[in-house]
């Protein structure tokens, strides 16, 4: 069974990802990704896409669920 995040706790993932590497910088850098899109994400200014999620082992799942009447 797959674990779920919601976008905060992914946030909060990220941030703790770059805390361990050293900075948002140098996890950019070793995810080739901008580490201005990297500071946006964690700060809540984007969602977190493909590149980060890769980095991170996560997917995006989307579901659906029946409506209460």
């Amino acid at each position: 069974m797959m674990k779920e995040y919601s976008e905060e706790s992914v946030r909060l993932l990220l941030a703790l990802a770059c805390r361990k590497v050293g900075s948002q910088q140098q996890f950019a850098k070793l995810n080739h990704i901008s580490s201005a899109y990297v500071n946006d994400v964690i700060n809540g200014r984007r969602m977190p896409g493909k590149s980060i999620l890769a980095a991170l082992g996560l997917v995006r799942v989307v579901m659906y669920a029946k409506q209460k009447r």
